[in-house]
């Protein structure tokens, strides 16, 4: 006999796709699921960012022409079905003091590009600037 004939053969690999167990199918499932989730979401979100810019956009046109961005407050945006709104408080020439008003825009996005339909003043929101008393805090 030769030495040839003493060795076994080498094993032969099977295919990747066969080699996986029950359970490495069910976490490749999962990952693909969950790819597929963050894929629908991330396409949900980017339409909502575009249309909170425009109607950012749309409320910054209407202030220049209604005396300049520096008299409103951040505007607080709504996405509705119906009508998105656009408020800011309208702020006075000290900023200091509390806001008099507060606006809202109610813009349309149905029938071509966004448009505002009404505007509607109201009392003031609560701003996020701590209101200066001239006092010292407590104690």
């Amino acid at each position: 006999m030769s030495a040839h004939s003493a060795v076994p053969p080498a094993p032969r690999r099977r295919p990747l796709i066969r080699r996986l167990r029950p359970v490495d199918w069910v976490i490749a499932g999962v990952v693909m699921l969950l790819l597929v989730a963050i894929g629908v979401n991330s396409v949900k979100h980017t339409r909502s960012v575009h249309r909170d810019r425009a109607n950012k956009a749309l409320f910054f046109e209407w202030a220049a022409s209604h005396g300049g961005r520096s008299n409103w407050s951040r505007p607080v945006i709504k996405q509705r079905s119906t009508l998105d709104t656009t408020c800011a408080n309208h702020l006075l020439p000290n900023r200091a003091a509390r806001p008099d008003y507060r606006i809202c825009l109610y813009i349309s996005r149905h029938g071509g590009p966004a448009r505002i339909v009404k505007t509607e003043r109201g009392p003031p929101r609560k701003v996020s600037v701590l209101e200066n008393t001239g006092q010292a805090g407590p104690g």
